[in-house]
């Protein structure tokens, strides 16, 4: 994620950067807004919203899924992450997290959004005739995981 993407309260994904080759615009809730303003000051002047904290060597790089997987792992007992109830965790499980919980009675979001949520192509001719950005409900629907979010932590 890099700061230049960020314009408002949109983050657009370069279609470089994306999975399936296509530029991919993420709205951002308030909740999301505000860490990102805290995360800026702890960036400095980096061009990388989460640069990694490694050597001149790797400076001006990201961190990467594997470096949050390994300090995940070796901070577990500070997460007080008990091992029978979550044996193995890694940065994807949060993706599959959101994807679950927004189609869940609570959040409700329908499944062509959830998927355009996560920059999933429409399967068949769906994909080839809904052209429909889903701007505005996948902003909604991020804003439910938001909310829903804000509650966990309380």
């Amino acid at each position: 994620m890099r700061w230049a993407d960020i314009e408002g309260d949109t983050w657009t994904i370069p279609a470089a950067f994306s999975k399936n080759g296509k530029a991919h615009e993420v709205p951002l809730s308030p909740l999301a807004q505000s860490l990102l303003a805290r995360l800026k000051v702890l960036a400095e002047d980096s061009p990388l919203v989460f640069p990694t904290a490694h050597s001149v060597k790797k400076s001006g790089k990201s961190m990467t899924e594997r470096a949050i997987t390994r300090a995940i792992a070796e901070n577990r007992d500070k997460f007080k992450i008990d091992d029978d109830e979550i044996p193995h965790w890694t940065p994807h499980d949060l993706r599959r997290t959101v994807r679950t919980r927004m189609a869940s009675k609570e959040l409700g979001v329908s499944e062509v959004v959830a998927e355009r949520v996560m920059n999933h192509a429409l399967p068949g001719m769906a994909g080839v005739y809904n052209v429909h950005s889903y701007a505005d409900e996948k902003r909604e629907a991020l804003n439910k995981w938001a909310a829903h979010l804000e509650k966990v932590i309380a």
